[in-house]
């Protein structure tokens, strides 16, 4: 599990909730340096409560976008499972969360009757 990994997802705009929350369950479970993340897809769509399909749509998308890398494989219950490095480097070029050009401008909130 690595700290940093997860710090650095969370700050970066993805795109959707469900993006995120695949991302940041690979993140949550990636060495420091992204490596290492292996998971069964059922099992990431019932932690992150969402449909198997939409799981495996979203980490297609990030492997074509070179944010997931599939290294390889791992024995699993029903066969096997593939195992995936994050790219930091493309994770942090992502939009920040906190880019001020996408933000509103911040500043007093007018009264209401």
């Amino acid at each position: 599990m690595s700290n940093k990994v997860s710090v650095l997802v969370y700050s970066r705009r993805v795109g959707s909730p469900i993006r995120k929350a695949v991302l940041a369950y690979f993140a949550e479970r990636a060495s420091d340096n992204g490596s290492g993340v292996w998971a069964s897809k059922s099992t990431i769509a019932a932690e992150i409560e969402c449909g198997r399909s939409t799981v495996i749509r979203t980490i297609n998308d990030f492997v074509k976008e070179g944010l997931l890398k599939p290294v390889g494989t791992r024995p699993c219950r029903n066969g096997e499972t593939v195992e995936y490095s994050m790219d930091l480097e493309a994770i942090e070029a992502l939009p920040s969360v906190d880019d001020r050009h996408t933000r509103p401008a911040a500043g007093p909130v007018p009264e209401r009757d």
